[in-house]
């Protein structure tokens, strides 16, 4: 573990905070083990973690403290840790969004809060990264000004037809009108990014995109998941 990383750890009040209580080890222990750099044990962690302080939708009031951690990992860490790491305060940041007592709001706005530290993952090295990273930044619409030149720009360069479709799913979800979508239904995109155009249709509420639409979706499954792992992809 570097100098700095997980600085103030043992200042939050842990056994205070409330957690979903489904694991004995504490979540100091656990952010630590995710930090330290050896791959599975770090999945290990986080998987355990991601049940402490979200658990079947609930949040609690050590999900706060542990998403700050977790956002300040994103720089120490790499490849799957990494790509897990921003998925889950994606779905904290959606879970966020399900309610307006205290804990959701700072949760929310917690999230919001790492955007700058997320949207550097949308050029990360691992595919699944920066697929997760996209998914992220967009449940966090009040950084939306801050997001969608992010999501053009690695638009433009992403070669990956997986992100590709993670990118205009974000695009639409900060955005229900923007032309990524009619992009991206192109005839001569890969299946991949065609069905994410789709879902980003149905998921922002656009008019249903007709013959094209059906078209693609038709080619995206017609050959399994489009979304799945390759050979030798590491894809999660």
């Amino acid at each position: 573990m570097s100098v700095g990383v997980l600085e103030g750890l043992e200042l939050v009040p842990w056994t205070r905070l409330d957690t979903a209580g489904v694991t004995d080890r504490e979540l100091p222990e656990l952010l630590r083990t995710i930090a330290s750099g050896d791959e599975q044990s770090a999945l290990d962690a986080l998987h355990e973690l991601r049940w402490e302080i979200l658990h079947q939708g609930t949040i609690y009031s050590s999900t706060v403290p542990a998403a700050r951690f977790l956002a300040e990992l994103l720089q120490s860490t790499a490849g799957a840790v990494r790509g897990y790491l921003v998925e889950l305060l994606g779905d904290l940041a959606r879970v966020s969004d399900l309610d307006h007592d205290p804990i959701h709001t700072e949760v929310g706005a917690t999230i919001a809060a790492q955007v700058d530290r997320m949207l550097p993952l949308l050029a990360d090295a691992d595919a699944w990264a920066r697929y997760a990273a996209a998914y992220a930044v967009s449940g966090c619409p009040s950084r939306a000004a801050d997001i969608q030149p992010a999501l053009l720009q690695r638009w433009a360069v992403e070669t990956d037809p997986r992100v590709r479709a993670a990118v205009v799913m974000a695009a639409a979800a900060l955005d229900r009108k923007t032309d990524l979508v009619n992009q991206a239904l192109g005839p001569d995109n890969p299946p991949a990014v065609r069905a994410g155009a789709v879902l980003a249709a149905v998921q922002s509420g656009r008019r249903w995109p007709g013959k094209r639409a059906v078209e693609a979706v038709r080619a995206a499954w017609r050959d399994g998941d489009p979304f799945a792992a390759g050979d030798g992809d590491q894809w999660q």
